[in-house]
């Protein structure tokens, strides 16, 4: 059979989808409206795509599909993949309307306001002889950055880049957009009046056994 669900429409709803979203699904199709994915499922892949941006839609459909006991088909996961781009885009869209209702959309507002306690200072305050402890996360926040062929030759060049073009329009208010970064580029420094950068920093010790402080790595 095929994989539709009877739905019950809610007679507040003006829209058919509204009713679906409100019963806890999202159609594959938002114009035919004949094959539903629950919100929770959708949630699931979307928390295990952030811990894992190496999960594809297509495993995570045949893992669906045994699970169900039915044969996968590669229509499922193009419409799977229609349905999560909508619900990413329903997810944005409601959290700035909490941050907008919050009073939390002003410039720079999470950089001024989600430091952590350690790093306030009070005036008249002691000064602690350790001002602040950090913990590293084992590189596990490296793991999903872009991801590049072995290094060539003498390990100084970056591989060839292995990930798809994505020229979507990202950041939001965590991280800043491409043409932002850019400024801060070295070959940008001349653009600014009255700047003259420094000498570069002599070498640091652990470019030798980190590869991850080595900066033509990087």
């Amino acid at each position: 059979g095929r994989s539709t669900y009877e739905v019950p429409v809610f007679v507040t709803d003006t829209y058919t989808n509204a009713s679906y979203i409100r019963s806890g699904y999202l159609p594959f199709n938002p114009l035919l409206n004949q094959t539903l994915v629950s919100l929770d499922t959708l949630e699931l892949y979307h928390n295990l795509f952030m811990r894992c941006p190496w999960l594809g839609i297509q495993p995570f459909i045949r893992a669906l599909c045994d699970l169900q006991g039915i044969r996968s088909k590669n229509s499922l996961s193009v419409q799977y993949s229609s349905a999560y781009d909508l619900y990413i885009h329903l997810v944005e869209a409601v959290r700035s309307k909490v941050l907008d209702a919050l009073n939390r959309t002003t410039p720079h507002w999470r950089m001024l306001n989600n430091c952590p306690c350690c790093q306030y200072e009070v005036v008249g305050e002691p000064e602690l002889p350790i001002r602040m402890l950090i913990a590293i996360d084992g590189n596990n926040s490296l793991k999903r950055f872009q991801r590049r062929e072995s290094p060539l030759g003498d390990g100084q060049e970056l591989g060839v880049e292995k990930e798809r073009p994505d020229d979507r329009v990202r950041g939001g208010d965590y991280f800043l957009q491409e043409e932002q970064v850019n400024l801060w580029d070295e070959s940008q420094w001349f653009k600014w009046p009255g700047w003259t950068p420094k000498e570069k920093s002599p070498k640091v010790p652990c470019e030798d056994r980190w590869s991850n402080m080595n900066e033509a790595k990087c």
